[in-house]
C-alpha cells in the first residue's frame, strides 16, 4: 500500500511545474492504488485499481515513448522501461504462483515508475515541450485561465 502512495511525490512535482492533468492523474492513481491495498479483495476497488493504473501507465508510457527518445534521458528512459517490464512480469508471476517474495519485485516496479515519472514532468515542464499537444499546456491554460 505505501509503494502506491510514492506516486504523489511526482504528483507533486507535476502540480508545482504547472502540469495540473498530469499531476491529477498520479494523483488518483495513488488514491485508488491505496484505496485497494488498505483492504485487498476481489472488489469493485480492484477494478478500478486495475483499471485506472494501466490507463495511467498507457498515457504516461506514450509521453515517455514521446519526449524519451529526444533527449538526453533515452538511455535512462529506456533502461527503466526494461526494468519495469521485468520487474512486474517477475511480479505478477511470482503472485501467480503464491511465491510470497513478489512483492519486492512490485516495490522495484513502483519505484521505477516513481523516476521515471519524475524525468517525464521534468522534460514536460521545459520551456522546449510548451507547445508540444502531449504536454497538455495549451488545453490547461485554455481551461483554467479563459475568463468568457
Amino acid at each position: 500500500m505505501f509503494s502506491s502512495l510514492g506516486f504523489l511525490i511526482p504528483a507533486t512535482y507535476a502540480f508545482l511545474s504547472e502540469l495540473y492533468f498530469h499531476s491529477l492523474m498520479m494523483f488518483l492513481t495513488s488514491v485508488i492504488s491505496a484505496n485497494y491495498w488498505r483492504k485487498p479483495t476481489y472488489s469493485w476497488r480492484r477494478d478500478l485499481d486495475l483499471f485506472f493504473s494501466k490507463l495511467s501507465f498507457f498515457i504516461f508510457l506514450l509521453i515517455g515513448i514521446y519526449y524519451g527518445w529526444k533527449t538526453y534521458f533515452c538511455i535512462p528512459t529506456y533502461i527503466g522501461l526494461f526494468i519495469m517490464t521485468y520487474s512486474y512480469y517477475i511480479s505478477y508471476k511470482f503472485s501467480s504462483s503464491k511465491d510470497e517474495s513478489w512483492y519486492k519485485y512490485h516495490l522495484i516496479f513502483h519505484f521505477v515508475i516513481i523516476c521515471e515519472l519524475s524525468m517525464i514532468v521534468y522534460l514536460l515542464s521545459q520551456n522546449e515541450m510548451e507547445n508540444d499537444i502531449l504536454s497538455l499546456n495549451k488545453i490547461e491554460n485554455y481551461v483554467f485561465n479563459n475568463n468568457s
